[in-house]
């Protein structure tokens, strides 16, 4: 749902899809995300149906 091209993947100083910690902090595709938004539109949804 929140996916977005990375674009040129040579310009990035590491591998967008690999996640790593510099600093105390994560970096990565995905570190954050929709997921929990997703899941709360998907129940939402269910509960309005029921």
């Amino acid at each position: 749902m929140d996916v977005v091209n990375i674009g040129n993947k040579s310009e990035w100083s590491h591998n967008p899809f690999d996640m790593y910690e510099e600093d105390g902090k994560l970096y990565g595709r995905g570190t954050s995300d929709m997921k929990s938004g997703l899941a709360a539109l998907v129940i939402a949804m269910i509960e309005l149906k029921e």
